[in-house]
């Protein structure tokens, strides 16, 4: 299941989101108009989250 959440440009929001997996990914909208994606992984181990740009060519 896909959750989805729109904020506006020049803002901010807090959310919470339930059942997440441990890997997910964000989509946003950059400055030049196009589709960009970060991948989030949060292992259960260290509860430490890390962030980087996804791969989208595979």
């Amino acid at each position: 299941q896909t959750q989805s959440l729109m904020v506006t440009p020049f803002s901010y929001t807090n959310t919470q989101f339930k059942n997440v997996p441990s890997t997910f990914q964000v989509g946003y909208i950059n400055y030049f108009g196009g589709l960009s994606f970060y991948e989030i992984n949060c292992p259960v181990v260290n509860n430490i989250c890390n962030i980087s740009v996804a791969n989208r060519d595979q």
